[in-house]
């Protein structure tokens, strides 16, 4: 614990209106039929189970950035998979 509060970093506030994705920013998504929804947290908060993901992650990272209705593709296992973005809060 104290080598995480030791090396820890403050991230200024951002608006979550921006219209971007950001470490916070709680989105839905779709791939083909199937809609799913995530919150974008760090690294020591992912818990992919209760759709939390890393902003580390291949999927968390490749969403930063974006915005509503874009579509992201995301190199995963299976191969590449394209998610278009539905909402963000």
């Amino acid at each position: 614990i104290r080598y995480l509060l030791d090396h820890s970093e403050l991230v200024e506030s951002v608006q979550k209106n921006a219209g971007v994705v950001i470490v916070g920013s709680k989105i839905v998504i779709k791939n083909g039929s199937i809609t799913k929804t995530y919150t974008i947290v760090g690294h020591h908060e992912a818990s992919p189970l209760q759709g939390k993901i890393s902003n580390e992650s291949p999927l968390g990272e490749s969403f930063l950035g974006h915005k509503i209705g874009e579509q992201v593709a995301v190199n995963t296992p299976a191969g590449q998979q394209t998610y278009e973005i539905l909402e963000i809060s």
